[in-house]
């Protein structure tokens, strides 16, 4: 095989950890055509940056989410539950279950909130719901997407996450079996 790189669409970056001192790197270059070095970069779909920390992936995504809650606001007037639903699969699920087992255990619970307020609007949206403000009953809105979310067979990105990672170990279980060993004798 034949491997051609195309210099003017390569990038180049260096993977390092949050805390580590700056450190001077020598310029790269391929044919005598620098490459240019960047601090994250787009790879199939996710954005990966040189500390690998998933937060930028997660903001981009839940901007992406947010423009598409708009789209479906705007059409919600037109469309039945039934098809609001289909649209919601298509544009906000679709997008949160992309390479969620890569990306979805970014550390603490709360890193994802981007992405789940705006799965729960996108959630109000497609039910007709309205966002509940009330002082003193627990729960308040939350019981009520929780509830919606249940009732509907919809999954939050956090059990998307769980999801997805249960059924890649077992998909990879199923594919390469492990001898079962008798520790009885």
């Amino acid at each position: 095989n034949i491997l051609l790189v195309n210099s003017t669409k390569s990038k180049i970056m260096y993977f390092k950890t949050t805390l580590a001192a700056p450190v001077h790197h020598t310029p790269v270059s391929i044919l005598g055509r620098p490459i240019e070095r960047v601090q994250s970069i787009k790879f199939l779909g996710v954005t990966l940056t040189e500390t690998l920390s998933w937060d930028l992936h997660i903001k981009l995504v839940a901007q992406s989410l947010q423009r598409s809650v708009g789209a479906l606001r705007h059409l919600s007037s037109r469309l039945p539950t039934c098809l609001r639903k289909s649209v919601y699969c298509a544009f906000i699920q679709s997008r949160i279950l992309y390479a969620i087992s890569v990306w979805g255990s970014a550390g603490r619970e709360s890193k994802l909130l981007p992405i789940f307020r705006a799965q729960k609007k996108a959630v109000r949206i497609v039910f007709g719901l309205r966002r509940v403000r009330s002082l003193g009953v627990v729960g308040g809105a939350h019981a009520q997407t929780k509830s919606t979310f249940n009732a509907n067979g919809l999954l939050s990105v956090h059990n998307l996450y769980s999801l997805m990672t249960i059924m890649e170990v077992n998909r990879d279980i199923l594919r390469h079996p492990v001898l079962c060993v008798d520790t009885t004798a």
